[in-house]
């Protein structure tokens, strides 16, 4: 499966067991979603330098998803999930960059600055086989028309 078959197959498995759709950085930008750009903390002025735009963020009625699609495995995409979980300025710099959106209010999540990490999973989705990897959520992606297995 393409990326763009991940993304497509991953959003619409989400959908349909009753996730809300936030925000979405599709490959070649072809989606009505908004952009969340989560911002390094180093360089918070305008433009993108060391920003992280996540592919998808959801929100389920408990938690917040930021989710990588890729049609493998990808590491590196671990490592950029994993660079905002492990950093309060960035989950601060994400909690910011929704409030300013007007999300919380569009999505009814109760957040609070001081309880927002808890509320957080880190997903990356992919096809084929789980590759074991208890950093993140995994999600499995089957085939474009939303068959899912999130764990």
């Amino acid at each position: 499966m393409t990326e763009e078959e991940i993304y497509l197959g991953t959003k619409i498995g989400l959908l349909k067991r009753g996730f809300k759709i936030m925000a979405g950085q599709p490959p070649r930008g072809t989606d009505s979603l908004p952009v969340i750009e989560i911002k390094s903390g180093e360089h918070t002025n305008k433009g993108s330098y060391r920003s992280y735009k996540p592919d998808l963020v959801c929100y389920d009625g408990i938690n917040i998803y930021i989710i990588e699609c890729k049609p493998n495995y990808n590491y590196p995409d671990v490592c950029k999930l994993l660079s905002v979980k492990n950093s309060p300025l960035r989950i601060s710099m994400f909690y910011n960059e929704l409030e300013k959106r007007g999300l919380f209010e569009k999505f009814n999540i109760p957040a609070a600055p001081n309880t927002f990490a808890d509320l957080l999973k880190f997903c990356i989705a992919y096809s084929g086989t789980k590759v074991e990897n208890p950093d993140v959520d995994h999600i499995i992606v089957s085939d474009m028309q939303g068959d899912i297995a999130i764990g």
